[in-house]
């Protein structure tokens, strides 16, 4: 597999400059060195080598930012880290349950990975303002972006099965480590995409095991083997994941904290991606060969075209500009469309 391109900075480095409108995956090490968090999970000893933290310490410095609401975590029900589908692909292999943040914390303590029966428990991609208000404060980002979304996972040894993400992705690890496998968006074909009415976890998921992969069952994944990248984070490193891009992630040790930074570069009104394909199935999919690659031909044209000179401002309609006033009517017309 190939290794991502790797940049070292320091906290003062302004990231925006490395990460607006890159397209490829890039390691970032060194942008979190003043994190409280960080320098709890990395202490230096007298002879300026790193250490790893003691596991309490990770989770007593979280403890001050708990909140006081439950949280939802994921816990599994078949002794795999795994936090995927059944046999039969109809249902999870794990459970969700509230639970409080100091319950789960405390659960997190005492797992021990040598004892077989220890569950294997995550919180999953939980806003941070929700889950530890006043962690973001605390910890600086020198990235300017509007409105970012940043959510936390926390849990122990656990796998995120290959999907992908609309926005662009800066993920941070704090403390434990992760190992991401990323492929290009263009490899969808070579990863065996599975169901994508039920899903794990909201957007669909290769039905490839990363780490035992059936190649009898699923060849083309040696092809998307060849373009994937693999990079294992250690505390304090970062990866940038672009849009789109599927990606398989690993945590690895006792305990693992990474903050995710989301955004995009487009306003809320815009619509989900993922709708269009839906409706493209009701409404495409059921026509003949022919037709639907006229269709493709013509979606092409209206997605990737931005020349409407020919058409006068006044009347371009949906093909203008996506405002938030197009947006409300392109919703209205899709909406009675759709209820006849």
């Amino acid at each position: 597999m190939l290794t991502p391109e790797t940049v070292v900075l320091t906290p003062q480095d302004d990231l925006t400059s490395w990460l607006k409108g890159r397209t490829r995956p890039l390691v970032i090490k060194g942008a979190l060195a003043n994190w409280p968090s960080v320098r709890v999970a990395v202490n230096t000893d007298s002879n300026c080598e790193k250490k790893r933290a003691e596991l309490n310490d990770n989770i007593e410095y979280l403890k001050q930012f708990a909140t006081q609401q439950p949280v939802f975590v994921n816990e599994s029900l078949n002794n795999s880290p795994r936090f995927f589908y059944d046999e039969t692909l109809s249902n999870k292999n794990f459970a969700q349950t509230p639970q409080s943040f100091d319950e789960f914390l405390s659960h997190l303590m005492t797992y021990k990975e040598t004892e077989k029966n220890s569950t294997y428990r995550y919180m999953a991609s939980t806003s941070v303002d929700y889950c530890l208000p006043g962690w973001a404060t605390e910890h600086p980002l020198n990235l300017e972006l509007d409105n970012p979304l940043i959510s936390a996972w926390l849990g122990t040894p656990s796998i995120a099965a290959t999907h992908f993400d609309v926005p662009d992705n800066l993920a941070c690890n704090v403390f434990g480590r992760r190992r991401f496998t990323l492929f290009p968006p263009e490899q969808i074909a070579n990863l065996y995409i599975g169901p994508i009415d039920y899903t794990p976890a909201g957007q669909p998921v290769s039905l490839v095991d990363l780490t035992n992969p059936d190649f009898e069952r699923f060849p083309k994944f040696k092809t998307a083997l060849q373009h994937a990248y693999q990079v294992e984070l250690e505390p304090g490193d970062a990866l940038f994941i672009p849009s789109m891009w599927w990606h398989n992630v690993e945590a690895l040790e006792r305990v693992n904290l990474l903050i995710n930074y989301w955004w995009q570069d487009v306003g809320a009104h815009v619509g989900q991606p993922m709708d269009a394909i839906k409706h493209a199935l009701l409404s495409v999919k059921p026509l003949s060969k022919e037709q639907k690659q006229a269709w493709l031909t013509m979606i092409e044209y209206w997605l990737l075209n931005d020349d409407w000179e020919h058409i006068p401002e006044s009347v371009r309609g949906s093909l203008a500009e996506m405002d938030e006033k197009t947006a409300r009517y392109l919703r209205t017309e899709l909406l009675k469309n759709l209820n006849r």
